[in-house]
C-alpha cells in the first residue's frame, strides 16, 4: 500500500465502531481467499465502478465483503479479495470490475480490526467509520468524477490522513485531541465545526487553505476539486 505521497503506508490504523453487536450481511457475499484473521487487517480496495463502505464490528468473527447493486439489489460485478502476508501484518487485497453496460456496484467491507487502508474508487462515494492512523482515500481522477467522500475517526487524528474527491464534497470527523497540520484545497473556504475549538484557517500560495490542530502532528490533506470541504471534530 502507498501513502498519498508515494511512501509506504506503515503506520497502524484501528478502526473501531462504536457498538457493540454484528453488523448484519448484506448484498452478495464474496469469498475471501487466505486464511481469516481476528487480528488487525491492512486493506488495498479499488472498486472500478462504484463506491466504498468500510466498517468496523468487532464482533465480527472474520472479515466480510459483499456487493451491493442498484436501490440495494444483488450485484452482477466480478470481485476478488485475498488476505496476502505483509509487513508489519497481513494485507486484505480486494478488487471489484462491473460488466460492462451494467451500473455501478458498491462494496462493502466489515472486518473485526483494521491497520491501515488504501481506498480508490471510480465516480462512487466512499464512506469510513470508526477510523485512527494513517489513511488514504481518494474517489475519482482527471478522467471520472469521483462522489462524496466521509470519514470518520474514532480515535484523535496523530498519523497522514489524504482525503480526496474529483467530483463531489469531502469531510472528516474527529474526536478533540486530533493533532495536526491541516492542509485543505477546495473552490470555496472550508467549513469547521470545532464545537468550541477554534481554528484560523489561512490562505497558502497554492490557493487552499491551513491551520494548525495542534504541535507534533502530521499532515491532514482534504482536497475537493469541484466539491465542498468540512471538518468537525466532537467531544
Amino acid at each position: 500500500m502507498k501513502h498519498p505521497g508515494a511512501t509506504t503506508l506503515s503506520l497502524p490504523i484501528l478502526f473501531v465502531l462504536l457498538s457493540g453487536c454484528t453488523l448484519p450481511q448484506r448484498g452478495t457475499p464474496i469469498s475471501i481467499r487466505g486464511q481469516a484473521h481476528r487480528e488487525a487487517l491492512a486493506v488495498d480496495l479499488e472498486n472500478l465502478h462504484g463506491g466504498v463502505i468500510v466498517e468496523v464490528d468487532p464482533a465480527a468473527p472474520a472479515p466480510r465483503i459483499s456487493l451491493e447493486g442498484a436501490a440495494g439489489a444483488d450485484s452482477n460485478a466480478w470481485a476478488a479479495a485475498q488476505i496476502d502476508p505483509g509487513e508489519p501484518g497481513p494485507v486484505l487485497r480486494v478488487i471489484v470490475q462491473p460488466k460492462a453496460g451494467s451500473p455501478p456496484t458498491d462494496v462493502r467491507v466489515t472486518l473485526p480490526a483494521m491497520a491501515g487502508a488504501r481506498v480508490r474508487t471510480a465516480g462512487g462515494s466512499i464512506v469510513i467509520r470508526g477510523a485512527s492512523g494513517a489513511l488514504d482515500a481518494q474517489s475519482g481522477d482527471e478522467v471520472v468524477r469521483g462522489g462524496d467522500v466521509h470519514v470518520s475517526f474514532a480515535q484523535p487524528i496523530d498519523s497522514p490522513v489524504l482525503v480526496r474527491s474529483s467530483g463531489g464534497n469531502v469531510s472528516l470527523e474527529a474526536p478533540f485531541g486530533s493533532r495536526g497540520l491541516l492542509l485543505i484545497k477546495s473552490p470555496t473556504q472550508p467549513a469547521f465545526d470545532g464545537q468550541g475549538q477554534s481554528c484560523v484557517f489561512q490562505s497558502t500560495s497554492a490557493g487552499g487553505w491551513s491551520s494548525d490542530l495542534g504541535p507534533g502532528g502530521f499532515e491532514i490533506r482534504l482536497i475537493a476539486d469541484r466539491g465542498s470541504a468540512s471538518v468537525r471534530l466532537r467531544r
